[in-house]
């Protein structure tokens, strides 16, 4: 069901029982390691899109991206320019809800900063968790991020974008599902 594309010596190594997915991981400056889903999920006007996704050791490295959520990039190595889409962000200064139309980010908001703190206090990025987008592309202009933590699903960030300029949040509501991991420096992740 996904694609994947290795960079490097990035590894995408499926673990079964240990973790219940794929690992990805890389080892060396410049590496990386991207799983996308080959469909593209139909958008319908008016109706909202629901994305859930699970993660387990997102938590912030030094010289490390990891991003998943709905979104694409360019169609070329490395991969990385024109991002379009809403995801989730660790890099490492923090971990961010992100939205980026066409190359550009419109929206960053980084754990610090996220609503309800109070219902994230036990949220740790390394650990296993349950994440949810949903957006509404037309007629209302609005994308949500969601985390479950154990006081229950727990909205972290939310954007509304009315009256900002004069294009959509996103180029397009029609996304992949997309895991990947970036190494810029020494180390591994």
């Amino acid at each position: 069901q996904f694609n994947t594309e290795l960079i490097g010596t990035g590894l995408a190594t499926y673990e079964g029982d240990a973790i219940g997915g794929t690992a990805l991981t890389t080892s060396a400056t410049s590496d990386a390691a991207i799983r996308q889903t080959y469909q593209w999920h139909n958008y319908f006007a008016g109706k909202p899109q629901k994305i859930e996704l699970t993660a387990s050791k997102f938590g912030v490295q030094a010289n490390i991206t990891k991003r998943f959520g709905y979104f694409s990039s360019n169609t070329t190595t490395p991969f990385n320019s024109t991002l379009d889409g809403l995801f989730f962000e660790s890099n490492s200064t923090g971990v961010y809800c992100k939205i980026y139309r066409a190359g550009t980010e419109v929206f960053s908001l980084e754990q610090n900063d996220w609503l309800n703190k109070s219902e994230t206090t036990n949220y740790d990025a390394a650990d296993f968790n349950f994440y949810v987008i949903d957006f509404l592309y037309l007629g209302g202009a609005v994308a949500n991020f969601w985390v479950l933590t154990d006081k229950g699903l727990t909205l972290i960030a939310s954007y509304q974008h009315i009256n900002v300029d004069q294009n959509t949040f996103i180029k397009s509501p029609n996304q992949p599902i997309r895991y990947e991991i970036r190494q810029s420096g020494a180390g591994s992740g």
